[in-house]
């Protein structure tokens, strides 16, 4: 039963580890000298995903605490 649930946990997200990817090529254009890009923005894919997540767990925080004020207030 736990296989099963981890199964279907792994089953949720996507297979194809975009942003590593993507990183990876600009890291390989960086350092064979294909692009004169600043460090910052060759690992920009991270920074974009890291920025996606904290924007998505806040807003989970805002609803979750507007949700519960507006529960509790009944």
């Amino acid at each position: 039963m736990i296989d099963d649930m981890m199964k279907n946990e792994t089953e949720k997200g996507c297979d194809f580890p975009v942003v590593e990817v993507v990183t990876l090529i600009f890291v390989a254009a960086k350092l064979f000298g294909y692009v004169d890009w600043s460090w910052g923005l060759v690992l920009s894919p991270i920074w974009i995903s890291l920025l996606a997540d904290v924007c998505m767990a806040a807003t989970l925080a805002v609803v979750s605490l507007l949700i519960n004020s507006t529960v509790n207030k009944k």
